[in-house]
């Protein structure tokens, strides 16, 4: 995970506000703890988050031409100011930031501490410094370029590195490897950071890093660069920024998760206009895959086409576990992502065989996983920054009801009715008192039958993200073969219900079940579309109806959140977008 920016420069610029500023757009990736450092390699470090965090008083170095710096998402070590990055190695005359996972960092460590090298964090990341430092005691003449390539010949596994040294004035030094890097230039300033989020602002376009290319930034009269690769520079490789990587701010609203739910209606319609081709997934066996919200959106994509097509042959997996199943047995494979950086989505493409149509709906134009299929699907939703997906799920699901035969008109339908009765204030105020009456309870399940059962484990995984509560999704009838026995007064069920006009039958056993709950004393929340149950929601069709329990799912968890006074924006040990094993 993790986010990265350095930068380097030769106007008058303070490089650590201007560094710092850059980072705080990744803060998605990461906000345990944050850190910078310059040309003195006295690192400055923090515990939190940069937003949340008073850094006016912090200045740069004198003279200072360059900064690194590095936004975590701990991996290795606990969260303290020793394993907070930058790291310096041991004489103090390099320092990098890194992101990604170095899988062979225990055993260059035991080699780097036979040779006499002390180590002061528990992190995997601290083992590059001192390999830059023993390559270039080794060979002190050599270029940076030589001294990081050598470097990396002891490295394993995905990484993203940025270094500078005491021996190298006025120098930048850049490479990755299956971890993302983008970097920006003018004449007076260019900036490396770990996507186009931290570059929107500047530059109107990017150079993407390739795999163990190795760019070296030198401050001179203008800012020049090489790139170790190719040998004709950067000329034909330059990149549009896509306009949805800059920074918005959260206007009204107390939070961005709020702000974020209030835009789902925009999200659908503009899902609306997206250009598809949905003859392309015709009679094709179809692998639809994404990880945590993304895969129960795929799961609610399966049960979508399954109705729409009956005739269709679609499998739902998760993405992280593709590795356990044959892949070949599928025509075409859809990946989803919102940021489309997600390491266990981009994985397994890997080893897709060719013959595989591939495609994938993100929400970032100039992501990696856009970039590596055949048939790339832009959301359009605008930028999430809260960690938790809201409208971005909603973004997904309408595009995949698209593709699989619904009508646009329908979704511009939905998008009213969400309108009409999620912005009611009368709504929210029932439910605000609802989680209010809630305070103390740790419990939850979600239950539901057919749709609504993805829909149970995407409205149960809310839950847990932001309220840090106990709460479990489930098929309403599988909850009696065993999860029955937890029942008692400490639990709340939220039973989600089909419309009983389109859907009797479905309706009617999940009434069953809910009063399986109930004469064990359970208590159950009805959550459908008719005027007996708890929570009454608009009927708009029988496929779409789906999406608004998604809706009442992430109301609740925001209102239970607020009452617990957590931050919904940046839940404890999360990230947005998930880049390492």
């Amino acid at each position: 995970m993790c986010g990265i920016v350095g930068m380097i420069t030769n106007s008058k610029l303070d490089t650590y506000a201007y560094t710092l500023d850059r980072l705080s757009t990744l803060e998605y990736r990461g906000y345990d703890s944050f850190g910078i450092v310059g040309e003195n390699m006295d690192p400055r470090k923090f515990i939190g988050s940069i937003s949340r965090t008073d850094v006016k008083g912090l200045s740069a170095p004198e003279d200072s031409v360059l900064a690194i710096a590095h936004t975590r998402w701990a991996t290795h070590g606990v969260v303290n100011h020793e394993n907070t990055h930058p790291h310096v190695s041991h004489k103090k005359n390099f320092a990098v930031v890194h992101n990604g996972v170095i899988s062979n960092h225990k055993s260059l460590r035991q080699q780097l501490e036979s040779s006499g090298v002390d180590f002061y964090s528990d992190t995997d990341s601290e083992v590059i410094p001192n390999l830059l430092e023993l390559e270039h005691t080794r060979s002190p003449l050599s270029t940076p370029e030589e001294i990081m390539r050598r470097t990396l010949i002891h490295l394993e596994g995905e990484f993203a590195i940025l270094a500078i040294s005491r021996h190298w004035p006025d120098t930048l030094v850049c490479v990755k490897n299956q971890s993302p890097l983008v970097a920006g230039f003018s004449p007076n300033i260019c900036v490396v950071a770990s996507d186009e989020s931290a570059l929107a602002e500047d530059f109107k376009t990017c150079v993407h890093l390739e795999d163990m290319e190795i760019i070296t930034l030198i401050r001179e009269d203008d800012c020049t660069f090489a790139s170790s690769s190719k040998t004709v520079g950067f000329k034909d490789r330059f990149e549009r920024i896509s306009a949805n990587t800059g920074d918005e701010g959260k206007g009204e609203f107390p939070d961005f998760m709020s702000k974020e739910m209030s835009e789902i209606p925009n999200a659908i319609r503009n899902a609306t206009h997206t250009r598809l081709n949905p003859s392309v997934f015709n009679e094709r066996r179809l692998l639809l895959s994404g990880c945590g919200s993304a895969y129960y959106a795929a799961w609610i994509g399966q049960s979508l086409r399954r109705s729409l097509n009956p005739l269709a042959d679609t499998t739902a997996h998760p993405a992280d576990e593709l590795d356990s199943i044959n892949t070949n047995v599928f025509d075409a494979a859809l990946f989803i992502s919102q940021s489309g950086e997600t390491f266990d989505v981009l994985n397994p493409l890997k080893t897709m065989d060719n013959r595989i149509i591939t495609a994938c709906i993100s929400n970032v134009s100039g992501s990696r996983l856009v970039k590596s299929v055949d048939i790339p699907i832009i959301q359009n939703a605008g930028v999430e920054r809260c960690v938790l997906s809201t409208k971005s799920i909603l973004s997904q699901c309408s595009l995949l009801y698209r593709l699989f035969g619904g009508d646009s008109t329908v979704l511009n339908t939905l998008a009213d009715a969400w309108d009409s009765f999620f912005g009611d204030l009368e709504f929210s105020q029932i439910i605000k008192d609802l989680a209010h009456s809630a305070i103390d309870t740790d419990h939850y399940f979600h239950i539901g039958r057919g749709i609504l059962h993805p829909v149970a484990m995407e409205n149960a995984l809310k839950l847990k993200e932001v309220t840090y509560c106990h709460a479990e999704g489930m098929a309403a009838g599988f909850f009696k073969h065993g999860t029955l026995s937890l029942i008692d007064e400490r639990f709340i069920t939220f039973a989600h219900l089909p419309s009983r006009k389109h859907d009797p039958a479905l309706h009617d056993l999940t009434e069953a079940n809910i009063s399986e709950i109930e004469s064990r004393g359970g208590r159950v929340i009805r959550v459908g579309h008719e005027h007996d149950h708890d929570f009454t929601l608009p009927d708009v069709s029988k496929n779409l109806n789906a999406l608004l329990h998604l809706g009442f799912g992430q109301h609740y968890a925001y209102y239970k959140a607020k009452a617990l006074l957590r931050d919904v924006d940046q839940p404890r040990s999360l990230a947005k977008s998930v880049t390492v094993r």
